[in-house]
């Protein structure tokens, strides 16, 4: 079946770390003194177009912590088999309201969550690419002697509950106030809601605010807060055309005025 494609809706922003985040990456060699836990690494080009080695937020940890948050708070989560749950692990889940069922809709379903779905038809409406630092965090980091990499070392303990002796470890993570650009593509296609697609993305940034990303959340890290946030379309015709499309009205979203009154 053909659907046909009517716009991107593409959202950029700023989003500042409140306090330390730790998305974890590949620990390539076993140092002494070394950390335990190093964060997730990329190349970008600086403002002199050297290539240098930044932390990064992948796409795929932002995108899969604002599903997780919405399915929380709208979906059902249930351990026995039902044939109109998909399965996720150990679990299943069931979209049973109108506003859950938008969910496998925005995000996509996988190949095994569709197994046994044989009806079900889902073309991803988002995508979440990786975040980079900002320009000027860059220069923040540079000028920090304690910073390296843009990465700062935490020291933890962790206590055996009897015998009380410390174990201490040593994690990196990216510091606060550390800020990284963001950009979100949803397409729409014909026959979707578009505003309520829209409005639920926002709606998951909200619920992100107000949880972590990352790892160790419970012990204060992955606190985030996006600074700034904007809209632009680009129709069919200006990808046609060349062109490049014009300002999208965030303003006009509940939850856009919300996440602006939250600043």
């Amino acid at each position: 079946m053909s659907v046909k494609f009517l716009k991107n809706i593409i959202i950029t922003g700023e989003m500042k770390l409140v306090t330390g985040l730790h998305i974890g990456g590949l620990k390539e060699t076993i140092e002494i003194g070394g950390v335990d836990n190093p964060v997730v690494m990329s190349w970008m080009k600086d403002k002199n177009e050297k290539i240098i080695k930044v932390p990064v937020i992948p796409g795929s940890s932002l995108k899969g912590k604002i599903r997780n948050l919405l399915e929380l708070k709208y979906a059902t989560i249930s351990n026995k088999k039902d044939e109109t749950g998909f399965k996720i692990g150990d679990n299943y889940i069931k979209y049973e309201n109108e506003k859950s069922q938008l969910i496998p809709i925005v995000f996509g379903v996988g190949a095994s969550e569709s197994k046994g779905n044989e009806n079900l038809f889902v073309r991803t409406r988002i995508l979440v690419r990786d975040s980079y630092p900002s320009t000027n965090t860059l220069k923040i980091w540079e000028n920090n002697e304690d910073i390296l990499h843009g990465t700062e070392i935490k020291a933890e303990n962790t206590i055996n509950r009897i015998t009380s002796t410390a174990n201490p470890r040593f994690l990196e993570r990216v510091p606060a106030e550390s800020i990284f650009n963001v950009e979100i593509v949803v397409s729409i296609y014909e026959g979707d809601k578009e505003d309520e697609i829209v409005e639920l993305i926002l709606e998951g940034i909200r619920l992100l605010q107000d949880n972590y990303l990352g790892g160790s959340g419970s012990r204060g890290y992955g606190k985030v807060k996006f600074i700034t946030l904007t809209g632009k379309e680009k129709t069919e015709t200006d990808y046609e055309n060349g062109n490049d499309g014009k300002e999208y009205d965030l303003t006009r979203f509940e939850n856009y005025n919300k996440l602006v009154g939250s600043r």
